[in-house]
């Protein structure tokens, strides 16, 4: 007070800055959180000094299944999340999380059991003075990366395989031709061979075929040739392999009498078919079971059938059934889808079924499948049936008249191979020549005594098959070609052979078999 009045002091501040810092602050608190909010990784913040979480993005909710909350409360709880196979990797990585240095791939299990892949790194945040105060991390669902590389991976495993595959089976191919061969020539000499030991042997030759037959099946490397047979064929010639397949606490029940209606389709696929439907049915009973394999004729076709012209008036069935799980509705309507699979990581490709649907299709006819929940599942396979009969008849019936007296070039670079293959056409009226490859071959041929047939190898060094041909069908306009092989469809068409207009026969085959072809080829 001054002379008795009071007196007022007013003290003017100007907020307007602090204010404006604290909207700028709120702005930026509200921008990151509004980021972090929407985007799908894993964005995490911690003190440097005392290792504190500060801060964990939503998406740890979405990933680890369990709430950030939880993870605020007991910091290292992230950790009980990851697979049992991977901790000890996680941990030893920490020490270099502190320092920002820390990029590592590992499992997290869910609480629905779940697994996932996370792709989690981390990098320092230093102040002013360059020192680390902070470190800040991002964790990435990667669960469809990992599985879209091991679909490669497998992809070039079974790529591997079939070339593999590819490369045994011609060697073996080639083996096969002699044995069977040499079986059926001995046979002739009844007096002086056992029939019976000679049965074994021709037994063996043709099982050896069909399992390398399965083999190029299972690699989807088969040499594709529809014939006209029936579906009881394919489940007779499969049964022993699949017995063996399947395991003895599975009981394997086949219904498939060698009678009913004609379907044009090719054996080494529907092999697979019959492969792929097996091998599901028992990884559907891990506890064992019944596979039951059933090939009939019906008059009534698929809930859905096919638009085939004309409309065909019975179809021929094959049901392959288990008694498993089962499935529920919505993997039943996605299991023809490639890629998907309901096994764990590595137990399966997803292209089993795929690959039966496509054959399926290709072959004109319908697949259906009923299943449910711990009733079992029963495929059903619907082919339009033909007239006729079968292809190993209709080629019985030439058998009397497999002989004739033409010069043959016979080529071929295997040497039992070719010695047997002469010696089958010799017995059977046939002038033959023989060279070990095409070279050898050109050399040999004069034009004042001209082969009427070629019988060639595709695949040989120096000079192919395919360009043998053509080199002698310069010099011989007339001259006709039967080409041989046991390698597959890709390497066939690398050297340049046209297996829809060229006459082909594939080893391994039967002095018998080798006699016909030839006769058909010449008579054409």
């Amino acid at each position: 007070m001054v002379a008795g009045r009071p007196l007022y002091t007013a003290i003017h501040r100007d907020l307007g800055p602090t204010l404006r810092a604290e909207n700028a602050l709120r702005d930026q608190r509200e921008r990151f959180e509004q980021l972090a909010d929407s985007i799908r990784e894993v964005f995490w913040m911690r003190d440097r000094a005392t290792s504190r979480l500060l801060y964990v993005s939503p998406a740890y909710e979405a990933i680890w299944g369990r709430s950030c909350e939880s993870l605020y409360a007991e910091q290292d709880g992230w950790l009980d999340a990851v697979h049992a196979e991977d901790k000890p990797l996680v941990v030893e990585a920490l020490p270099r999380r502190a320092e920002g240095a820390y990029d590592i791939e590992y499992r997290i299990v869910t609480p629905d059991g779940t697994v996932r892949w996370v792709h989690d790194r981390a990098f320092p945040v230093r102040d002013a003075a360059g020192e680390v105060v902070r470190i800040v991390g991002v964790a990435e669902d990667v669960t469809q990366r990992r599985s879209l590389q091991e679909q490669v991976r497998q992809t070039q495993r079974l790529e591997s395989l079939a070339l593999l595959a590819g490369g045994v089976a011609h060697d073996f191919n080639n083996l096969l031709t002699v044995i069977t061969s040499s079986a059926e020539l001995l046979s002739d000499d009844e007096a002086h061979v056992d029939p019976g030991l000679l049965s074994e042997i021709l037994d063996a030759g043709q099982r050896g075929a069909t399992l390398t037959r399965q083999l190029l099946a299972f690699t989807r490397q088969e040499v594709v040739t529809p014939r006209d047979m029936r579906l009881s064929m394919i489940v007779r010639d499969a049964e022993r392999l699949l017995r063996r397949l399947i395991g003895e606490d599975i009981r394997v029940e086949v219904d498939a009498p060698p009678t009913g209606g004609l379907v044009r389709i090719d054996a080494g696929q529907w092999s697979q078919v019959l492969l792929n439907l097996a091998v599901n049915a028992r990884d559907a009973m891990p506890r064992g079971g019944t596979l039951r394999i059933r090939a009939r004729s019906s008059i009534e076709g698929p809930r859905h059938p096919p638009a085939l012209s004309p409309r065909p008036s019975s179809w021929e069935v094959l049901e392959v059934s288990d008694d498993g799980t089962g499935m529920s509705p919505e993997v039943r309507a996605r299991i023809f889808e490639p890629f998907f699979t309901t096994k764990e990581r590595g137990l399966g490709t997803g292209l089993g079924l795929a690959v039966v649907y496509g054959v399926v299709q290709q072959a004109g006819g319908a697949i259906e499948v009923d299943s449910s929940l711990g009733r079992g599942t029963t495929f059903r396979i619907y082919l339009p049936t033909i007239g006729g009969l079968p292809t190993d008849a209709a080629e019985g019936s030439v058998a009397e008249t497999a002989l004739g007296t033409e010069r043959v070039l016979l080529v071929e670079d295997d040497d039992a191979v070719r010695r047997i293959a002469a010696r089958a056409l010799q017995t059977r009226g046939y002038g033959v020549v023989v060279a070990g490859d095409g070279i050898a071959a050109l050399e040999l041929v004069r034009d004042d005594a001209p082969p009427a047939l070629l019988v060639t190898d595709v695949v040989m060094p120096g000079l192919d098959g395919v360009t043998l041909a053509e080199r002698l069908r310069t010099r011989f306009p007339r001259l006709k070609v039967l080409f041989t092989s046991g390698y597959i469809d890709d390497t066939l068409t690398r050297r340049g052979l046209d297996r829809e207009h060229a006459a082909f026969l594939q080893k391994p085959y039967s002095p018998q078999t080798l006699a016909q072809r030839i006769r058909e080829v010449l008579d054409a």
